[in-house]
């Protein structure tokens, strides 16, 4: 297996650490996305986000998602 990696986050700039090769280790693990909030993260950065963001991420597309009804 190989090291964490050191990486920015494409939202904050923040540093993290990245551990793709472990991922129950990772900072992400844990953090259920939907196809919908992968798919916007795929179009709009281009590298992971830090779990910070992630969080941010998802509550504001669940409260976009939400809204009307």
């Amino acid at each position: 297996m190989s090291e964490p990696e050191i990486k920015k986050c494409s939202q904050c700039k923040k540093e993290f650490e990245c551990n793709k090769s472990n991922i129950k280790q990772c900072q992400c693990y844990g953090i259920e996305l939907t196809a919908k909030e992968k798919a916007f993260i795929e179009q709009n950065y281009f590298d992971c986000l830090c779990l910070n963001c992630l969080k941010k991420l998802k509550k504001k597309m669940d409260t976009t998602n939400h809204q009307g009804l």
